[in-house]
C-alpha cells in the first residue's frame, strides 16, 4: 500500500514538473513574439486615424446636447451642462491619447501604454453611461425644480427669441369700456370676422359631409384671410388628404403608384351657418366647386399634407389616381416640381438599397 502510494505521489510530481516547464516554455514564446515593425507601423496609423475619428465624433455630439428630447425640455439639462459634458471631455481626452500612444507603439514597439489608454476608453464609456443616470436620480429627482429652472428660463428665453415673440409690445387692456354702435360700425370688418365655429366640432362636420370617400381624411382645420368680394374674409378650410392606410385594397401598386395624392379642400366662412345648423361652404365637393371667384382652385391635387404617408413614385407609366367622378375614375399625372428625380444609375442604386 505504501509503495503504491509513494509510487503515484511520484508521478503526479512529474506530471507537475512537466506542465510547469510548458508553460515557461509557452511564456518564453509569447514574450519573444514580435509584430513586423512594417505590420506594426501598419497597423498602428490606422488605428491611430480610427481613435481620432471616434475622438472628433465624441466632440461634436456635444452640440447633440442643445437639441436632445430626453430631458425636462427640448435642449441641454443640468445632467447635460454639469455631467454629462463633463464625461464627454474625459472620453475625448481618452481617445485621443489612445491614438497618440497607437502611433507610440507603432514607433516604439511598447504595447502596454496604448493597452492602458483604451482600457481608460472604455472605463470612462461605461461611467459615462452610468453616472448621469445615478445623479439624475440621487440628486436632481429629489429638486429638480431647483435644478432645472435655469434651464427652463433659457429654453423659454430661446423659444421667444426665435420666434420674435421679445419684440411683442405688452399693453394693458382694462376691457371695461361699454361698446356702442358707433363702435361696431368703426370696426365692422373685425366684427364681421369674428369666429364663430370652434376647430374641432368644424373637422369632425368635415369628415362626416365632406370625405366623400374612406380613402379621403381632413387631418386639421386651419384659418387664413382672403379677399372676397373686395373685403378681407377670415376662412376657414382643411386639405382632403390621402391615407392611404385606409385604402380598400392595400397592395405596393396602390399604395406607390396609383393612389399617390389628395383632393381639393372644404372652405367656409368663421361665421355663417345654414338654415340645418351646417357650415357654409364656399369650396366644396370632387371636383372642387367654388361659390366665390376668389376661391377658385386650379390645382387641387395635394402631395404634401399632415398626414405621414410613407414614399410614393411619380410620373411612372402607372395611372395615378385623381378623383372618383360617378362609377368611373379620373386619373392624372403629378406636374409639380417637387420630389427627387430618379435620373441616374447611381441614384436607381441607392434608393433600390433603401426601399
Amino acid at each position: 500500500m505504501r509503495g503504491s502510494l509513494n509510487f503515484s505521489g511520484l508521478s503526479t510530481q512529474v506530471f507537475d514538473s512537466e506542465v510547469a516547464e510548458i508553460r515557461r516554455a509557452s511564456l518564453q514564446s509569447f514574450k519573444r513574439l514580435q509584430v513586423e515593425r512594417a505590420a506594426r507601423i501598419h497597423l498602428g496609423i490606422l488605428l491611430a486615424i480610427f481613435l481620432s475619428i471616434i475622438a472628433a465624433g465624441i466632440y461634436l455630439s456635444r452640440f447633440a446636447l442643445l437639441t436632445s428630447q430626453g430631458g425636462l425640455v427640448f435642449g441641454a439639462t443640468y445632467i447635460d451642462a454639469t455631467v454629462r459634458i463633463f464625461m464627454l471631455w474625459i472620453l475625448i481626452t481618452a481617445a485621443a491619447l489612445a491614438a497618440v500612444l497607437a502611433l507610440f507603439w507603432a514607433w516604439k514597439g511598447k504595447l502596454l501604454p496604448f493597452v492602458g489608454a483604451v482600457s481608460l476608453y472604455i472605463v470612462v464609456g461605461f461611467a459615462g453611461a452610468v453616472i448621469p443616470s445615478l445623479i439624475q436620480k440621487l440628486v436632481v429627482s429629489p429638486n429638480e425644480l431647483v435644478k432645472e429652472t435655469p434651464f427652463i428660463e433659457h429654453n423659454i428665453a430661446a423659444t421667444r427669441k426665435g420666434f420674435a415673440l421679445d419684440k411683442i409690445e405688452e399693453r394693458e387692456i382694462s376691457g371695461d369700456k361699454p361698446i356702442t354702435s358707433a363702435d361696431i360700425s368703426a370696426n365692422n370688418l373685425t366684427v364681421k370676422n369674428v369666429r364663430l365655429w370652434d376647430r374641432k366640432p368644424l373637422l369632425s362636420t368635415f369628415s362626416q359631409i365632406q370625405e366623400i370617400r374612406t380613402y379621403y381624411e381632413f387631418a386639421e382645420v386651419d384659418n387664413d384671410r382672403y379677399i372676397i368680394d373686395g373685403e378681407i374674409r377670415q376662412i376657414m378650410l382643411s386639405p382632403r388628404e390621402l391615407a392611404s392606410a385606409s385604402l380598400p385594397n392595400r397592395n405596393w401598386i396602390n399604395e406607390r403608384l396609383t393612389f399617390t395624392h389628395g383632393y381639393g379642400v372644404a372652405a367656409g366662412p368663421v361665421n355663417q351657418v345654414t338654415p340645418e345648423g351646417l357650415p357654409v361652404l364656399f369650396v366644396k365637393d370632387l371636383p372642387p366647386k367654388s361659390d366665390v371667384k376668389e376661391l377658385e382652385i386650379s390645382r387641387p391635387e395635394i402631395y404634401y399634407g399632415e398626414l405621414s404617408n410613407d414614399y410614393i413614385i411619380t410620373k411612372t407609366k402607372s395611372h395615378e389616381f385623381d378623383y372618383p367622378k360617378g362609377e368611373e375614375n379620373v386619373y392624372a399625372t403629378y406636374e409639380g416640381a417637387g420630389g427627387v428625380e430618379i435620373s441616374s444609375f447611381l441614384r436607381r442604386v441607392f434608393y433600390a438599397m433603401k426601399f
